[in-house]
């Protein structure tokens, strides 16, 4: 099982507002197809939509007075409600593509249709039906509860739920989803629509960012202080320029590889700075214990990597085992009680 963070949505907005069903699914579905065309958005689903239909309740006593049965009412709104293609043409060197739609318009239309009976008579559909602009039958819904000072109330709303791109940032990616929305208000939507973002990766994201850059001045500190205090101020200068060198160079290699800076990455780049931690302290204390030997710089260094090389390398690669193990075993028993 191969599994990809891009998959998961970096975003949820629940619409919501004093407006139908029908109303917000319209909404919903034109803030979706904006919110597509920014670049790094994979796909946008609307939860909680209904498509719009147009309910006739036929008076049958009606419709025996004017003599008319269910079917030739059937074939007389059929008859005057449809679309047909009718070919193609060019004009100015375009294509185009020619269809007739004679369909209704709008409700009013559909209640002032006129029907004739067997006898020759006319009458106006709303004579013998009542016409109702509804939806289709709501099979789920989202809802969203609103607390106040004096009571909670439950609304309708239309849940969106946003799905980045693979090597997408997360952070900037949210930052300009909310930056559209913001500008746009009162264009794309009403502006007495509200929005209530949830399920925020960004604000993951960035807090594990902030974790890293402080685990990272933390380790820092720890390795310049122990090899200044144990060793020499040399050795802490020069720990103290690999440790920043090194981090900096993996966030661009991860740039240049494509991957962005998401829980995974950044969980990773927290691990290895502690291994980095570890490591540091190692090779500086071995190359000094070579040093107070008699051995000079150059020759301390490379006896230095023979000797701890393959040990530093075999631990990294014990930790990576461990932690994968770890993650493997994490991820079935999510499956597992996902399935059961």
């Amino acid at each position: 099982m191969f599994y990809a963070s891009s998959g998961e949505p970096v975003l949820g907005i629940n619409l919501y507002g004093d407006y139908g069903r029908y109303q917000l699914s319209e909404i919903g579905n034109e803030i979706k197809d904006r919110l597509e065309l920014i670049r790094g958005v994979d796909k946008v689903t609307v939860v909680g939509d209904v498509k719009r239909e147009i309910h006739i309740y036929i008076d049958t006593v009606q419709l025996m007075n004017y003599g008319l049965s269910l079917s030739e009412l059937q074939q007389a709104l059929m008859a005057s409600n449809f679309t047909l293609p009718a070919g193609d043409g060019n004009l100015d060197g375009t294509h185009y593509n020619i269809r007739i739609d004679e369909g209704f318009q709008s409700i009013e239309e559909i209640k002032n249709h006129v029907v004739k009976n067997q006898r020759g008579e006319l009458l106006l559909l709303k004579d013998i039906a009542e016409i109702v602009d509804s939806h289709e039958k709501i099979t789920y819904m989202s809802q969203i509860n609103i607390k106040s000072d004096i009571d909670r109330t439950s609304k309708a709303s239309i849940y969106l739920s946003i799905v980045r791109t693979d090597g997408a940032d997360v952070i900037g990616l949210v930052d300009e989803i909310k930056d559209v929305l913001i500008s746009e208000k009162g264009i794309l939507y009403p502006q007495n629509l509200n929005l209530f973002y949830w399920n925020d990766e960004s604000i993951e994201v960035s807090s594990d960012l902030n974790s890293v850059v402080q685990n990272a001045l933390s380790g820092l500190f720890v390795v310049v202080s122990v090899l200044f205090l144990f060793i020499g101020f040399r050795e802490s200068i020069i720990v103290s320029f690999v440790i920043p060198l090194t981090l900096l160079t993996t966030i661009a290699y991860l740039n240049y590889q494509g991957m962005s800076l998401n829980v995974l990455t950044i969980l990773g780049l927290i691990v290895s700075l502690g291994l980095l931690v570890d490591n540091a302290i190692v090779v500086m204390e071995n190359i000094d214990r070579l040093r107070s030997k008699g051995v000079d710089k150059l020759t301390a260094s490379k006896r230095q990597q023979s000797s701890c090389t393959s040990h530093i390398c075999f631990d990294n690669d014990n930790h990576c085992c461990i932690r994968s193990f770890n993650d493997v075993a994490r991820g079935y028993w999510c499956i597992y009680n996902c399935t059961s």
